[in-house]
């Protein structure tokens, strides 16, 4: 068990893939997925903290009927907050690297994942600079993840044609 999570993890979000991350990785102090304008509007920030935001969705036919497959792309912010007087503006970046590299890496490896039909397609990272109010640097990290999926009766809540 890690910080009280069973070794078996039911999760079928996406929301749930990097919140599920976010609590076992234990240099997050704060997660939050969603738009970026909300982001710290019911609370403030605990650095370092992850958050995810939903940013494009590009759909396609699969190879056999009835599937279909989407690539879909997250923005992923891991930032830490600059304490100005210290000498951490690198160790801050350095951190959230570090971080960012671990959830790739988790993602990358685990059958889990792969089991349930999920690959990285794409990877982007750019330094983030004194990027917030609160002056904290980090890693804005781009991930396109590829999903094929079967469309079945099984997996889907209408009432099948006649």
């Amino acid at each position: 068990m890690i910080n009280g999570t069973p070794p078996y993890i039911s999760i079928s979000t996406f929301n749930q893939i990097f919140q599920s991350f976010a609590t076992r990785h234990p240099m997050i102090n704060s997660y939050y997925f969603g738009s970026q304008w909300n982001f710290g509007a019911t609370s403030s920030p605990v650095y370092p903290y992850l958050a995810v935001q939903p940013s494009r969705v590009v759909k396609y036919l699969g190879g056999q009927q009835g599937y279909f497959g989407k690539h879909i792309q997250f923005d992923i912010y891991v930032m830490d907050k600059l304490n100005k007087s210290d000498e951490n503006y690198v160790d801050a970046l350095s951190d959230c690297g570090y971080i960012t590299d671990n959830l790739i890496g988790e993602i990358m490896s685990s059958t889990f994942y792969y089991n349930n039909v999920l690959t990285i397609k794409d990877i982007k990272s750019d330094p983030v600079w004194e990027g917030t109010v609160d002056n904290s640097n980090g890693w804005k990290t781009v991930i396109t993840f590829e999903v094929t999926q079967p469309f079945t009766p099984c997996n889907s809540p209408q009432t099948p044609l006649n």
